[in-house]
C-alpha cells in the first residue's frame, strides 16, 4: 500500500505583484508607480506582452525604493521600438 504524499510548493522568493499589490505594500497610490514605471524609474512586465495589466517582481520594487531613498540620477527611460 502506498501512500500518496503531497508537499506544497514553497512560495516564490521574488513573487510578482500586481500594481495594485505594489502600490499597498509599500503605501503609494497606484498612479504613483505607474508613472514611476512610464518614466523608467520602476521596471515591470506586462501581462499579456504590451496590452496587459503591469506586473512587478519584488526585487524591482526593493531596487526602486533604495534608488529613491540613496538620491542620485535616475537611469535614462529605456528607448521605446516603434
Amino acid at each position: 500500500m502506498s501512500a500518496s504524499l503531497r508537499i506544497a510548493p514553497l512560495p516564490p522568493t521574488d513573487p510578482w505583484l500586481t500594481l495594485q499589490e505594489a502600490a499597498a505594500e509599500v503605501r503609494l497610490d497606484s498612479e504613483t508607480l505607474r508613472r514611476a514605471i512610464v518614466q523608467g524609474r520602476l521596471r515591470a512586465a506586462r501581462a499579456n506582452g504590451t496590452s496587459g495589466p503591469y506586473r512587478i517582481r519584488r526585487s524591482w520594487l526593493d531596487a526602486y525604493l533604495e534608488h529613491a531613498a540613496t538620491g542620485g540620477p535616475w537611469p535614462a527611460p529605456p528607448s521605446r521600438a516603434r
